[in-house]
C-alpha cells in the first residue's frame, strides 16, 4: 500500500499550543471522513522529533495539472467542467454535513 506522509517537526510544533490544537483538530478530522473524494486517514506516528499523519496516497495529478495535462489552458467541454465541479462540490458537502 502506498501512503503520503504529513510530517511536522516536534520541536517547532509544540512552540506554539494553537499549532498543536490545530494538528489535533485536524486528525480529528481525518478520521472523520470517509468519501471518495477524500484522501482516507491511516494513522498518526509520533516518532520523536517528527510527528507524522500517514494518509491515503491518491495517484495522479492535482485538478490544474489534470486540465494542462489533458486540455491545454481550459476544457472546453461543458459536460467535464459541470462532472468536475460536481465532484469537488459533492466533497464539500460532505465535509461540512
Amino acid at each position: 500500500m502506498e501512503v503520503a506522509i504529513k510530517q511536522y517537526d516536534r520541536n517547532k510544533l509544540y512552540l506554539d499550543t494553537m499549532r498543536v490544537q490545530a494538528l489535533k483538530r485536524e486528525v480529528q478530522i481525518l478520521k472523520s471522513l470517509s468519501n471518495e473524494g477524500i484522501m482516507k486517514f491511516i494513522d498518526l506516528i509520533d516518532s520523536g522529533n517528527k510527528v507524522n499523519i500517514i494518509l491515503e496516497y491518491i495517484n495522479g495529478n492535482n485538478l490544474y495539472q489534470y486540465i494542462r495535462k489533458n486540455h491545454g489552458s481550459r476544457i472546453q467541454d461543458e459536460n467535464e467542467v459541470k462532472d468536475i465541479f460536481f465532484k469537488i462540490l459533492k466533497s464539500v458537502k460532505y465535509i461540512h454535513d
